[in-house]
């Protein structure tokens, strides 16, 4: 478990499960690989995540202005943004979010999913 207000990257590879609370900041960088399991909450302005292999990625609780994700394999991710969201996916992973952006870009190839939060 990590807590940080500083935080602006984490980088995780192999079979790791990660809980970050309480960031905040201008940015969040997310580079994940493998069969990870991360969860963070807290509030940047611009969060990018590139996840690939068989990752999950909850970021619900963290709420961004502006989402960058870039999937590959069947990693799956939750994000919150509120102003912009840039999803790129290839292969079999899921994107829901939430936080209603005002711009939503999107690319997939395979079996990819993205979709609103209920």
């Amino acid at each position: 478990h990590v807590s940080s207000t500083s935080l602006r990257r984490l980088e995780v590879n192999g079979s790791i499960s990660l809980a970050a609370g309480r960031v905040s900041g201008p940015d969040l960088k997310v580079e994940s690989s493998g069969s990870s399991s991360i969860s963070v909450n807290g509030s940047v302005t611009d969060l990018e995540a590139v996840l690939s292999g068989s990752c999950s990625f909850d970021g619900k609780a963290l709420s961004a202005r502006n989402a960058k994700l870039v999937l590959s394999g069947s990693c799956t991710a939750g994000v919150t943004a509120t102003e912009s969201l840039d999803v790129s996916i290839s292969g079999s992973g899921q994107v829901t979010y939430g936080g209603n952006p005002k711009n939503v870009e999107q690319r997939t190839s395979g079996s990819a999913i993205i979709r609103a939060a209920p």
